[in-house]
């Protein structure tokens, strides 16, 4: 993956985390579980447009032959991970950590998404 690409993921990551959707998280307190509801805010329409943008700039330097290149393909929107973002998004807003919430790892949080990250 070349340094644009890779900025291209990047930005496109930091915009799916930056926009936040409503997900109640759960805080494991050592044995007693309580819940704690945190209304969040997830702008996934801004994350799209973003994307259109990145592959409407992908086309054009295709196109323009830029570097030589002319076969970049579109990125595509993987729902899996958009919905690991979302969970580690709003566990975050409560506690910015590497560890979760409930003491797992932030690898983990794939697992509930059905991707492991």
């Amino acid at each position: 993956m070349n340094k644009k690409m890779k900025a291209t993921v990047i930005v496109l990551v930091v915009a799916l985390l930056a926009g936040l959707f409503a997900i109640p998280p759960k805080v494991q307190a050592d044995e007693d579980l309580i819940t704690i509801n945190q209304k969040v805010t997830y702008r996934m329409t801004e994350a799209r447009k973003m994307l259109e943008l990145m592959n409407d700039a992908r086309r054009e330097a295709n196109h323009e032959n830029l570097d030589g290149i002319s076969n970049r393909c579109d990125l595509t929107l993987d729902r899996s991970l958009e919905d690991t973002a979302k969970i580690r998004a709003a566990e975050i807003t409560i506690s910015f950590s590497h560890t979760r919430l409930d003491g797992s790892s932030n690898n983990d949080a794939g697992g509930e998404a059905g991707r492991y990250i």
